[in-house]
């Protein structure tokens, strides 16, 4: 965690501040380890053995501890009044909060990438079982001796303890080992990393401590057990013993090594305690950190955005100044509190469909941003709220500290929340600046106001199509939702204004009608649900639509809704709910995949050929859906389905989503040219998907990786291609 840079008169503490935090904590600190080391130095007059064993003034010890306490107190509190600066943030849901705290320490995120994983692990374990051999030491020493007059550890039991300490610690060195073998020998990452002085230290110092640990043991066993004949002891702490014996074979006198113990020893724990202190002012934080914020993560599916000002309530939005988040105060804490987790590990980078494709993004550029930002602003807005200096104002943060460019070019895909080994969520912070763009400042890319325009005026954001909502519908019998089928069919703007969505939306329509399902659809009677007014920023108008369209359900009755579109299965199943729809929804994909099991969809035909499944973001990393789409593929006889590298949770965007189907890629290349070149590469005749956004993308990606259209492969829904097998006479759209 980095402290307050130097340089700005308005970030410094002044003296009644400082008194006010560090006095107290230092005063505490002092006491409990004063008091610790006289029981310490009394209690050790009567033990059998020294706790310090040929160290003179091991006492200072529990000063060097006082004063680490008091440090580690103190950054915090510090810190913690620059979070506080943010709005409030809800909690609840304890035991599922609790939960996701388990998994932080059970490593679930960081062992993605199996490398990292495991010299992660490797490293981890090594500072957990160091540290708990440390304390039972310590406790075994100062509390359980004094008080009984006789140790835990004591015959076989200190010997597996011995055992313990030495596997912990060559866990320690294995994991140092394979981290600095891509960082200083060989980089495995193409991304570059924003090193520090720290990022070398950090590793230095803990291999540091681990050789002298082990020098200081292997010193005291030649001193010790191996001249006393305990040589069976020693074989259990097998690198000290290796280290005694060498040095005894060496013709090393007991003197000599016993003081040599003493200036390893020495050595040895200023540097525990340093390593220690790094904890609250370096990336070090993220083993406190990294829980805490697991607590605190979402609950909700991470392709649900809120808002917390209701924007058609006048009452509400009349004393907001701004709105979106344009100002460090505007985030919440929590989010504030997230820029001190983040340990520049570049994995949400690294993962970034717009960052691969050498567009102006970088995740983790953005999260370290505002938090330079914050330090240089913080402490300025806090003296402001006392009274102090007149507050800084918001412009230098977005467009300033942080690049619009980089904003737009979210694709708010998933990749880097899913990633991020310390659960930092990155799409509500670049969305919150997106509203602050469009609804106060007025600065919107041109082709995405196109698109925003066209759905406040035309309930649509297709500029020139010459489709209207039932074009689609032309020689097919399709109902009216009346209210007493089963299902609305919500076809949506894509489904039935855009020409290649059209054969996908009249292919789910007759396997329904195959499987006598009861539906029945809108029909002219849709308009936009709001998703890319909301993923573009203009939140008034997604919550416009939202409001309109959960009455228009609820005056006809809406109870289950059938989406072919992720986009809308996901505002409708994580977002409409806080605008009071109640209603099931399920993606064709999951509803095809039903049909199937139950019998009431037989594929009957083949086809040859592999098949490559594009998961889109919205409906696997935002809502968990992997499994049914490739059920249905498999289904059909004769497919074979190859993966790409990248896929399910792992899967590269289209290049479609946050609205970007609507922006302009004016750097680097067309992230669904790199996606297609993914597909193509596996060989496969189809690549299929279950959007009709990504249909879109591969249309205008694949003739570009592969210009020979007598080779090009085919890009379909999982619904044509099920259509296809199932039905008796293919639909005149795919007889075209």
């Amino acid at each position: 965690m980095d402290l307050a840079p130097k340089g700005s008169k308005a970030r410094r503490p002044d003296a009644r501040q400082v008194a006010e935090i560090l006095g107290p904590l230092v005063t505490i600190a002092l006491v409990i380890g004063i008091l610790y080391g006289i029981g310490s130095v009394a209690h050790s007059q009567h033990a059998q053995r020294e706790p310090f064993w040929g160290i003179t003034g091991g006492w200072a010890v529990y000063l060097f501890f006082a004063a680490v306490v008091a440090f580690l107190l103190y950054v915090p509190a510090r810190r913690a009044r620059l979070w506080r600066l943010g709005r409030g943030f809800r909690i609840g849901n304890v035991k599922e909060r609790i939960r996701n705290v388990q998994q932080a320490f059970e490593q679930r995120k960081v062992v993605r990438d199996a490398y990292a994983g495991f010299f992660h692990l490797c490293l981890y374990g090594s500072f957990i079982i160091l540290t708990l051999v440390t304390l039972i030491l310590a406790f075994d020493d100062e509390i359980i001796h004094p008080m009984t007059g006789h140790r835990f550890l004591e015959g076989n039991r200190y010997l597996v303890f011995k055992l313990v300490g030495d596997v912990g610690g060559l866990m320690g060195l294995l994991g140092i080992a394979m981290l600095a073998y891509p960082r200083w020998f060989r980089r495995r990452s193409r991304v570059r990393l924003d090193t520090r002085w720290e990022d070398h230290a950090l590793p230095l110092l803990y291999g540091a401590i681990l050789v002298t640990g082990f020098l200081a043991q292997g010193l005291r066993i030649g001193a010790t057990e191996l001249p006393e004949g305990h040589a069976a002891w020693s074989h259990w702490a097998p690198v000290g013993w290796l280290i005694g014996e060498a040095l005894t074979r060496a013709g090393s006198s007991i003197d000599l090594m016993t003081t040599l113990h003493a200036v390893v020893w020495w050595v040895h724990m200023p540097l525990a305690f340093v390593l220690l202190s790094m904890i609250v002012w370096t990336k070090f934080g993220h083993v406190l950190l990294a829980p805490t914020n697991a607590f605190f993560k979402t609950l909700d599916p991470y392709g649900r955005l809120s808002y917390p000002l209701n924007l058609m309530d006048e009452q509400a939005v009349a004393d907001v100044t701004s709105f979106g988040v344009g100002r460090v105060q505007d985030f919440t804490w929590k989010q504030l509190f997230e820029l001190d987790v983040c340990v520049r590990c570049g994995r949400c980078t690294a993962n970034c469909p717009a960052n691969i494709a050498g567009q102006p993004l970088s995740p983790m550029a953005i999260i370290q941003d505002l938090k330079t930002h914050l330090n240089r602003v913080g402490h300025g807005l806090l003296d402001a709220r006392h009274g102090g200096t007149e507050e800084p104002g918001p412009l230098d943060m977005v467009g300033g500290a942080i690049r619009e460019e980089s904003l737009w070019a979210c694709r708010t895909c998933g990749a880097c929340v899913t990633e991020c080994p310390v659960y930092i969520e990155h799409i509500p912070t670049i969305v919150d600046m997106r509203r602050y763009l469009v609804l106060d400042q007025a600065q919107v890319p041109e082709t995405a106001q196109q698109a925003l325009m066209n759905i406040e005026q035309r309930g649509h954001p297709w500029r020139g199509t010459a489709l209207q909502r039932t074009s689609w519908m032309e020689g097919m019998e399709v109902p009216e939702y009346t209210g007493e089928q089963e299902y609305l069919l919500w076809v949506g703007c894509t489904g039935a204004l855009v020409d290649r969505n059209v054969p996908v939306t009249r292919a789910v329509v007759r396997l329904l009608r195959e499987a006598g399902v009861s539906f029945g659809v809108l029909a002219a009677g849709e308009t936009c649900n709001g998703d890319p007014a909301r993923r573009l920023g203009n939140e008034y108008l997604f919550q416009v639509l939202a409001a309109q369209n959960v009455e228009t359900f609820k005056a006809v009755g809406v109870r289950k809704v059938i989406t072919g579109c992720p986009h809308c299965f996901n505002v409708f199943r994580n977002e409409y709910p806080e605008f009071g729809a109640q209603f099931e929804v399920i993606h064709h994909s999951q509803l095809l995949q039903r049909l199937v099991s139950e019998g009431k969809l037989q594929p009957k035909r083949g086809m040859q050929g592999g098949v490559t499944f594009h998961d889109s973001c919205y409906l696997g990393r935002h809502n968990g859906e992997y499994a049914a789409p490739r059920e249905v593929l498999e289904a059909i006889p004769g497919v074979q389905l190859v993966e790409m590298p990248r896929n399910r949770s792992k899967g590269y965007c289209c290049g479609a989503g946050g609205g970007n189907i609507w922006l302009e890629e004016k750097q680097g290349r067309r992230v669904n040219h790199v996606r297609a070149e993914e597909a193509a590469a596996t060989g496969a005749a189809v690549v299929a998907t279950a959007c009709p956004f990504c249909i879109q993308m591969f249309e205008d990606g694949i003739p570009a990786v592969q210009p020979d259209e007598t080779r090009r492969m085919k890009v379909m829904d999982i619904a044509e291609l099920l259509e296809a097998a199932v039905v008796a006479e293919p639909s005149a759209a795919r007889q075209s």
